[in-house]
């Protein structure tokens, strides 16, 4: 299959999103240039907004008011800047992708192949849902008391909603609509740079998970329960087969390992924002009464739950591919093969007992485990600001 019908069936929203983000590695330079320029600068001029307010207030509650926005900002800069100083090697990682997809395969490799790019796809498409469902929250959040004083108006006006807490040393009455104009950008930056990001990193995980679900497929059928009646010539083309199932699976470590190198500092500082922003985001919310504003910060939390899940649970499809891997190694019919065949099975067996692991930093594994006990963590420091 060729790259440009791979972008078309299974990469069209990593390079649609990414291309608007700067981030998608084919893009010509000089937009690619312009767009994370303006992604940045946007970025920046919301954190400067934010610390304003900060600073005008000067309180505790303004803080963890404007923490969770805060974070986001900076998250937009981490996830940015990662994939701007990881380019080449983003180019690389989509490079492996398209060759292997350009590959002569049996139909039953390209079903794997195909489940997997599907199922990244999938991902990716969930993660877009999210961030409409989130920018449609924010947005209504901040139009709703306009809108209401133009279909029930009272004698007084409701006032000016906005969408997340920002100081802009202008008259917020007056310059309304050139504040939202400027937040609505930011959140529009928001949606592009999250969903190209992390749909990038979903999509090429996906991809490892399919290339070790090949390697275990060849390494079970590589052996066939014949009557080889001391025929060599069928004892080689078994060899060879070994042969080439051991270098799947070794293309399928270098891969996930390349994957594991581009973000391995930048899971750690996303990771630790996360952990900081659910806190306050659930410390805030608890200490609400229901209004629309209560709401936002409900679905900030839901939003921030599916962003730390999608990550997190990438690693455990790593793991349980690898784990299916060692399961086909073991369960071939290696037995019935000679004793070189045997060697190499067995080499491949002892290969598979460490498996490859996603980390955030080399500190923390992320999967279903770590997704739980990050969650736990979070509920206790949302604990102790409270009491605090």
């Amino acid at each position: 299959m060729h790259s440009s019908e791979v972008e078309v069936r299974y990469l069209y929203v990593n390079k649609d999103c990414g291309s608007v983000a700067g981030v998608w590695p084919y893009a010509n330079k000089q937009r690619k240039w312009i767009c994370r320029t303006a992604m940045i600068f946007i970025a920046i001029t919301s954190l400067i907004t934010q610390i304003a307010k900060v600073i005008i207030d000067l309180s505790v509650d303004s803080l963890i008011e404007q923490c969770p926005f805060l974070v986001i900002a900076l998250g937009i800069i981490i996830k940015e800047t990662n994939y701007i100083i990881h380019e080449e090697e983003l180019k690389s990682v989509f490079g492996f992708l398209f060759k292997d997809w350009m590959m002569d395969r049996p139909k039953d490799e390209f079903d794997i192949m195909d489940k997997y790019a599907k199922r990244g796809l999938f991902f990716s498409r969930l993660y877009v849902a999210n961030g409409c469902f989130c920018y449609i929250i924010f947005t209504l959040v901040a139009v709703t008391p306009r809108i209401l004083d133009i279909v029930s108006p009272r004698n007084e006006s409701r006032g000016v909603g906005f969408i997340y807490p920002a100081y802009y040393a202008l008259d917020e009455e007056e310059h309304y609509y050139i504040i939202l104009a400027h937040m609505l950008s930011v959140i529009t930056v928001t949606f592009f740079v999250y969903i190209s990001c992390d749909s990038i990193y979903m999509t090429i995980i996906q991809h490892a998970c399919g290339l070790l679900n090949v390697t275990g497929y060849r390494f079970l059928s590589a052996v066939q329960d014949t009557d080889k009646n001391g025929n060599m010539k069928v004892a080689d083309e078994e060899y060879q087969k070994v042969c080439f199932s051991v270098k799947a699976h070794q293309h399928a470590m270098e891969y996930i390992g390349m994957i594991e190198r581009m973000h391995d500092s930048y899971l750690f500082l996303v990771v630790t924002l996360i952990i900081l922003s659910f806190s306050i985001t659930l410390v805030k919310a608890t200490t609400m009464e229901p209004s629309v504003e209560f709401y936002k910060y409900c679905g900030f939390l839901v939003v921030q739950l599916v962003h730390l899940l999608f990550l997190s649970i990438q690693g455990y499809f790593i793991i349980m591919a690898h784990d299916n891997v060692y399961n086909n190694i073991y369960n071939g019919l290696w037995y019935l093969s000679t004793a070189k065949t045997q060697a190499l099975y067995a080499l491949a067996l002892r290969r598979n007992l460490t498996p490859p692991l996603l980390t955030a930093g080399g500190i923390m594994t992320l999967d279903l485990e770590s997704f739980s006990e990050i969650l736990k963590a979070s509920v206790s420091y949302c604990t102790v600001l409270k009491s605090s």
